[in-house]
């Protein structure tokens, strides 16, 4: 009876440690925050039918909730024992496409190079009599829409303390404000949206470089999604003086007529009329443009202000996802101290700036070699205020290392948007969106140019 009562006091004793051990250990950690990324549904998720009597559909193409160009509907039937596809019926925006009776089961559709929203919608009937249907509803890429108040978007890449992308965030866990002022955020994407990107290559650059420059670009759009265009821009020398000569002899570019599309655009009064960018879908034309570029067929240049201009234009007339990558040669590091004085000002390029700030576009910078000479210290700056990023690479590997850091960043962007305060009082507004986690880091623009919606007729 002894030993068992000691036993007993033994156990208890046991478990009274323990119950006190786990307990502090959960008063010393405290409430645990939710892990992230959150838990979301997987991008590309197919879609699929109901099921009659063992006879369902699966859409598996496509995937992307962006539609452009030439695109394949496919689709995987499921059947029960003994029954068949009697016929499978294709509707594109009501509209009957394509029949198909036997497999495989699938058309392709040109979806144009505007990014609309399309409805999808596949039905299909067996020689058994039963029945299915399934649908998809892409996303049109302008977010405004027929919207009356001017939106404002403001691209952010979120890291955690690590340096890791952070996904799965929503609305709540970010703070919006402007001038000081805390503003609700109207749109939040939090997947990958259309860009629209105006690589700018340095062709006069030397032979070795200019390779470099043209395989960090390869580099950059092998790791860009289908729906994201892109247009090419040709730099000449980045030094001032070589800058100036090369614009006096393309000054009559400044007479050729602005585009369309930037007289219809909020922002375009500020740019000066002179040719515009276009973009394209089509990467082995873009590949085909490098190649070219690569062997000397296609190397005419512009000056920095040019190409900014230029690029300019063009993204005022696409709705969001406004991109610049520009890849140079920043040659050797300057020897000695800086010639006294300040540099002159380059008034062309002071405009280029601005104007890119306005459209709201983010500007990314690679530079191979040395990063001290003008305008590269512009170019740093810019990135910095408009969210982007300046990278100083020393080696050839390097640049395609650091050109596919900015496509990562571009595939894990988030478009936070909201509506300025005061849209008729034309002029800049502070902006800062932080997220609420402390220890997340938000890489974002610094300012937004607001300016009154265009009247309509």
């Amino acid at each position: 009876m002894i030993l068992r009562k000691g036993r007993f006091i033994l156990v208890a004793s046991f478990v009274a440690f323990a119950a006190i051990f786990f307990g502090l250990g959960t008063l010393l950690h405290g409430a645990q925050p939710v892990s992230r990324p959150r838990p979301q549904q997987p991008r590309g998720a197919a879609q699929r039918s109901g099921d009659d009597g063992g006879f369902s559909m699966t859409l598996t193409e496509p995937s992307d909730a962006y539609l452009v160009g030439v695109t394949r509907i496919v689709i995987e039937p499921t059947l029960p024992p003994g029954d068949s596809v009697a016929g499978m019926d294709f509707f594109v925006d009501g509209r009957l496409v394509s029949t198909d009776r036997k497999a495989p089961y699938a058309t392709e559709i040109d979806f144009g190079a505007d990014i609309k929203r399309h409805t999808i919608v596949v039905t299909a009937l067996t020689a058994g009599g039963r029945r299915a249907k399934v649908s998809f509803i892409s996303r049109a890429a302008d977010l405004a829409g027929d919207s009356v108040a001017p939106l404002a978007i403001v691209p952010a890449v979120v890291r955690d303390a690590g340096g890791r992308f952070v996904e799965g965030l929503s609305v709540g866990d970010f703070i919006l404000t402007e001038n000081g002022a805390r503003q609700p955020i109207l749109h939040l994407d939090n997947e990958p949206v259309p860009q629209s990107i105006a690589v700018a290559i340095q062709s006069s650059a030397p032979e070795d470089a200019r390779g470099a420059l043209l395989r960090g670009a390869l580099s950059f759009t092998d790791a860009l999604l289908t729906f994201d265009s892109l247009g090419l821009l040709k730099l000449g020398a980045l030094d001032a003086g070589e800058v100036a000569s090369a614009a006096a002899t393309r000054a009559d570019r400044k007479s050729e007529k602005p585009d369309k599309k930037l007289q219809d655009a909020p922002s375009a009064a500020a740019v000066p009329a002179g040719p515009t960018l276009g973009f394209s879908y089509d990467r082995e034309a873009f590949e085909k443009r490098l190649a070219d570029l690569g062997e000397g067929i296609d190397r005419a240049s512009a000056t920095p202000a040019e190409a900014l201009q230029e690029a300019t234009r063009g993204l005022l007339g696409r709705s969001r996802g406004r991109v610049i990558l520009a890849l140079v040669y920043g040659g050797p590091p300057l020897i000695g101290p800086p010639a006294p004085g300040e540099p002159p000002v380059d008034e062309a390029l002071v405009e280029a700036l601005d104007a890119v700030k306005k459209s709201g576009s983010t500007m990314n910078v690679v530079v191979l070699g040395a990063a001290d000479k003008s305008p590269l210290p512009r170019l740093r700056k810019l990135t910095e205020e408009t969210g982007g990023e300046f990278l100083v690479v020393a080696t050839a590997d390097e640049v395609e290392t650091a050109c596919r850091r900015i496509s990562e960043s571009l595939r894990h962007q988030y478009l936070v948007s909201y509506a300025p305060t005061t849209p008729e009082r034309e002029g800049w507004r502070t902006v800062a969106l932080a997220a609420r986690a402390p220890d997340l880091v938000v890489q974002t623009r610094k300012t937004c140019f607001a300016s009154p919606a265009p009247k309509r007729p």
